[in-house]
C-alpha cells in the first residue's frame, strides 16, 4: 500500500510536472479567458477522498442553482456513491485510477462535452490539474501551499483557507467563474437506491432494536492517527457496561487492528465487528441508524454529518476549523491547539503533526465526557 502511494506521488509530480510546462508554455500565447460568458455546461472533478466528496457538494448543488448549467461530475471508483442519485447531477464519469486505460477513454469522454468551465476539487493532485486544463474550455482549481507549476495551467486559480471549513473553500472557487459565494454550512444527504436500502434493512436486523447503538471507527493504519489501545478498551468497556451496543467500522487493512483490540475486551456480547465486511454504501446505512458515531476525523465521520446522525470527531493532525463535522448534532476533540497557532502563523500544517504521538494526549475520558454532553 505504501509502495503504491509512493509511485502515485512520483508519477503525479515529476511526470506531473513535464505536462505542466508544456501547457503553461503553450497557454502563454493563448487569450486570458472570459468568465463573464453564460455557463450551460459545468465538470466537477472529485478523483479521490469521501470526505472532500461530501464537503463538495453544496458547491455542487450551487452551481446548479445559480445557472442551472448542465452538471457533470468526473470522480473516483471510490466515492461515486456520494454523487450518486443527486438530483442536481446530471451525468457521471467514474475514473478507474488504477488503469490508464480507463483515464485516457474518460478524459476524451469528458473533452466531447465541450464544457464551458472544469472546477478541479483536488488540492495537490498535477494530473487532476492536468484533466481539468484539457477538458474544460477554461479550468479553475486550489493552489498548492507551497509554489507549483500546477498553479499555472489553471485559467484561474484560487489558495485554500485552512481557518474556513473546507465545504466554504469549495464555494470560494464560484467567485472565479463569476458566481456567488454564499457560504452554506449545511451538508447534502447522501441517497442511497431503494434496492440498498432494503437489502441492507435485510442483513442489517440488529439495526432496528430498542436498545442504544453506539459506532466505533477509531482505528486507522496511518500512524499519526492512532489513539492508544488502552483508551480504546476504556471506551468499549464502558458502553458494554452501559448495555449499548457497539457497532465497529473500519476497512480491510484496519480490521487487523480492530480484532486485536477486541481479543482484550472481556465481555465481547455486545459488540458487532463490520471492519473490512461491509461496502462504502452499507456503511452509509450503517451509520445513518445508530444513535451516536465516535469517529477519528475522516469519511466516515462525514458520512454521520451528512446522514445527520450524532458524531463525536477526534482530530489531531488536521484542524477542526477546516474540517469539522457539519451538523448539530457533534462534539469535537482536539488538542493540538498549537498546531493551529503554527497554521495561523505560516499558512501551513505543523510539521509535528504527522508523528506517531499525534492523539496521545487523547483519553477515553473525554471521548466519554462529550458523549454524555449529547445525552445518549
Amino acid at each position: 500500500m505504501k509502495g503504491k502511494l509512493e509511485n502515485q506521488k512520483f508519477i503525479d509530480k515529476n511526470v506531473g510536472n513535464l505536462i505542466n510546462l508544456f501547457i503553461i508554455a503553450k497557454k502563454s500565447i493563448r487569450k486570458k479567458p472570459n468568465f463573464n460568458i453564460k455557463i450551460n455546461k459545468v465538470i466537477v472533478l472529485k478523483l479521490d477522498s469521501i470526505g472532500d466528496a461530501i464537503l463538495s457538494l453544496p458547491m455542487i448543488k450551487r452551481i446548479k442553482d445559480e445557472t442551472g448549467a448542465k452538471i457533470i461530475v468526473g470522480c473516483a471508483k471510490e466515492n461515486h456513491f456520494v454523487f450518486k442519485n443527486q438530483p442536481f447531477i446530471d451525468n457521471i464519469t467514474v475514473f478507474n485510477t488504477k488503469s490508464l486505460k480507463s483515464i485516457i477513454s474518460n478524459i476524451r469522454k469528458l473533452k466531447k462535452e465541450h464544457a464551458d468551465v472544469c472546477i478541479d476539487t483536488g488540492q495537490s493532485s498535477n494530473i487532476s490539474a492536468i484533466i481539468a486544463n484539457y477538458v474544460g474550455k477554461t479550468s479553475v482549481g486550489f493552489k498548492k501551499t507551497k509554489k507549483s507549476l500546477r498553479d499555472r495551467i489553471y485559467s484561474s486559480s484560487l489558495t485554500i483557507n485552512p481557518l474556513i471549513h473546507m465545504s466554504e473553500n469549495y464555494i470560494s472557487l464560484l467567485k472565479v467563474i463569476g458566481l456567488k459565494d454564499v457560504k452554506n454550512s449545511r451538508l447534502i444527504r447522501i441517497r442511497l437506491e431503494r434496492n440498498i436500502l432494503n437489502e441492507a434493512s435485510k442483513k442489517f436486523k440488529f439495526l432496528k432494536g430498542k436498545q442504544k447503538i453506539v459506532g466505533l471507527h477509531l482505528w486507522d493504519v496511518l500512524p499519526y492517527k492512532k489513539i492508544r489501545e488502552e483508551e480504546k478498551i476504556k471506551i468499549i468497556d464502558y458502553l458494554v457496561n452501559k448495555k449499548k451496543l457497539v457497532v465497529i467500522t473500519g476497512s480491510d487493512k484496519e480490521s487487523v487492528f480492530v480484532k486485536n483490540t477486541i481479543r482484550k475486551i472481556k465481555d465481547k456480547s455486545k459488540i458487532i465487528d463490520l471492519s473490512g465486511k461491509i461496502n462504502t454504501e452499507e456503511l452509509v446505512y450503517v451509520i445513518s441508524k445508530l444513535n451516536l458515531f465516535i469517529a477519528l476525523d475522516g469519511g466516515p465521520m462525514h458520512i454521520a454529518a451528512s446522514m445527520n446522525t450524532p458524531v463525536i470527531s477526534i482530530f489531531g493532525h488536521d484542524l477542526p476549523s477546516k474540517y469539522k463535522p457539519l451538523t448539530r448534532k457533534s462534539a469535537i476533540i482536539y488538542k493540538n491547539t498549537h498546531h493551529e497557532e503554527y497554521t495561523k502563523a505560516t499558512g501551513k500544517r505543523h510539521p509535528e503533526s504527522f508523528n506517531s504521538n499525534c492523539l496521545d494526549t487523547i483519553y477515553a475520558e473525554d471521548i466519554l465526557k462529550s458523549m454524555n454532553g449529547l445525552k445518549l
